[in-house]
């Protein structure tokens, strides 16, 4: 039986621009499940959330690990290997993917509504039976280093990953999610650690799982209720994640690139808090991020349109759990100065404390159409309820986040640009081509 069942309106008579009403159904295990009908005919989306990324890869030797396991997940179990599995899903017809970042591993379905419980017995054996063995293992971290490899092709990634790692010195957002080197290829054997993490992680206390679309609520509480109601507890407490100390100055990094011809990348990134939607701060800092970044932003004018100092930048808040970064990011022009473009950059967002009302509401307005507009998906709104869930897991926290949204004034702007875009909380990477070195004659 559940242990809690509430209905929460979202979206009818407030800001919020979900479609939806949620309701939520805590089991005796911990499971917390969301579901959001809503009017998709014969769509629904179903994912599996569960609290385990890159930020909890604490221990020595296990970065990138929270990834490798998440293509583990596909390895299927003794009732229904991988391959059956594999047959079993094309036969429902699901489109079936998943992801990996610092805070979250999703697993998520779109589905027709008449394959739903079929989908929940899978999902539900994969679960609570996964059926790895050590040679899936060693096969897998292949896929994985490939993936590593095209990281490391990518100035956006080295620059981003350079500039996490200078601004966080002892939290686990000091390294990127696709993990080191080193630890990867060590991964092959580690079968200890696969048992481990899905001991620790994978239990119903740390998974969410968000249904949207069409389907009967009754009878889809009532199979997830049974599939997943013999699912245990864990025993195993995760490492504790270290906290990140006070930052007191800028920090600057410089990324040699020697891969061939490369355009200048400019990142920069401010500490910020952990996202909460229901913190009115969390509104202001997305609000800010509209004025910076919008394809009307002064910004974009003067260094994309007018200016052709940039090719393209954009950045705001990642919204992760523990402090992290509210960005800017740029790919500068041939001949672009990255002084410059920084100088007009801190020169933007100081301007930013003085604005007029105006500018504000109507970067609120642009902002909250744009996101009822995406919101117009099964797979969309569980998105949306499985990220801000993760971060404050009380589903009113939507409404107040998109009502605190409808508040934002100038001084909620000024406000926020005082207390965290501020020269200690600063970090700044920058990416440039190594010169070419001329063979002796």
């Amino acid at each position: 039986m559940p242990l809690i069942a509430l209905i929460m309106p979202i979206g009818t008579a407030s800001a919020s621009p979900l479609p939806t009403e949620i309701q939520v159904t805590t089991l005796d295990n911990g499971l917390t499940i969301y579901l959001a009908p809503m009017d998709t005919p014969g769509v629904v989306s179903y994912q599996s959330w569960v609290g385990a990324g890159s930020r909890d890869e604490v221990d020595p030797g296990t970065t990138g690990f929270a990834h490798f396991f998440e293509h583990l997940m596909f390895y299927g179990t003794e009732a229904l290997p991988r391959a059956e599995r594999e047959e079993a899903l094309l036969r429902t017809g699901a489109n079936e993917n998943a992801w990996t970042w610092f805070d979250d591993t999703c697993y998520h379905q779109v589905v027709a509504a008449e394959a739903l419980l079929g989908i929940i017995e899978i999902e539900a054996d994969r679960f609570q039976n996964l059926d790895v063995q050590p040679e899936d293992v060693s096969s897998e971290i292949g896929a994985v280093l490939s993936e590593y490899g095209k990281g490391l092709e990518s100035p956006w990634m080295r620059t981003s990953q350079a500039l996490y790692a200078t601004a966080f010195a002892d939290h686990t957002y000091h390294h990127d999610t696709i993990g080191y080197i080193e630890d990867l290829e060590a991964m092959g054997s580690r079968i200890d650690l696969v048992h481990s993490f899905f001991d620790v992680h994978y239990r119903p206390e740390n998974v969410r799982i968000v249904v949207a679309g069409d389907f009967e609520t009754g009878a889809t509480l009532a199979a997830i209720e049974g599939a997943y109601g013999g699912w245990q507890r864990g025993t195993t407490e995760p490492t504790p994640i270290p906290e990140e100390l006070v930052q007191e100055e800028t920090r600057r990094v410089d990324v040699a690139w020697d891969q061939g011809p490369v355009n200048t990348h400019l990142f920069l990134g401010w500490k910020v808090p952990g996202f909460d939607p229901a913190d009115p701060d969390a509104a202001a800092l997305a609000v800010l991020g509209e004025l910076l970044f919008s394809d009307v932003s002064p910004l974009h004018r003067d260094l994309v349109l007018d200016g052709q100092k940039v090719f393209w930048i954009d950045g705001g808040s990642s919204q992760l759990i523990d402090t992290h970064l509210f960005e800017v990011n740029a790919e500068l022009r041939e001949g672009t100065n990255p002084a410059e473009v920084e100088a007009r950059l801190l020169a933007e967002v100081a301007s930013l404390r003085t604005l007029d009302e105006a500018r504000v509401a109507s970067a609120r307005s642009f902002a909250l159409r744009s996101t009822a507009m995406e919101l117009d998906t099964a797979a969309a709104v569980a998105n949306t309820i499985g990220w801000f869930t993760h971060r404050n897991a009380d589903p009113a926290s939507i409404d107040a986040y998109y009502e605190n949204f409808a508040k934002v004034r100038p001084a909620d702007i000024a406000r926020v640009i005082d207390a965290y875009l501020v020269p200690q909380g600063l970090t700044v990477a920058t990416l440039t081509p190594e010169p070419a070195v001329e063979e002796a004659e």
